[in-house]
């Protein structure tokens, strides 16, 4: 069980890396002089106000040919997909580490 359960673990791992390459790619064109954090400043925006400048700003097509709403939103679906990896990995470590713990 142990083998089988590394193995896994490094493959989750591994998918993360992916996914964190990934995000990096579809969420640098979001990183404007008014969004210098890109996603994470419309994901922190506490007022109308902001999320509409964050809005504003992002209207026009980047060098990738799509607006960088559509980017945002490509942006976060590949989050979800992210989400996942990173989730299984953390009920799959701390399933190792309890049974690990728990021999006496």
């Amino acid at each position: 069980m142990k083998a089988r359960s590394a193995r896994i673990l490094n493959i989750l791992l591994s998918c993360i890396v992916i996914m964190v390459i990934i995000m990096q790619y579809t969420g640098h064109p979001l990183k404007t002089p008014t969004t210098p954090s890109g996603i994470l400043t419309l994901e922190f925006a506490n007022t109308a106000a902001k999320v509409q400048s964050i809005v504003d700003a992002w209207q026009p097509v980047n060098n990738r040919g799509r607006s960088n709403i559509a980017q945002a939103r490509l942006n976060t679906y590949w989050d979800f997909v992210f989400i996942l990896f990173y989730s299984q990995s953390v009920v799959l470590l701390e399933s190792i580490l309890f049974t690990n713990n728990n021999k006496i």
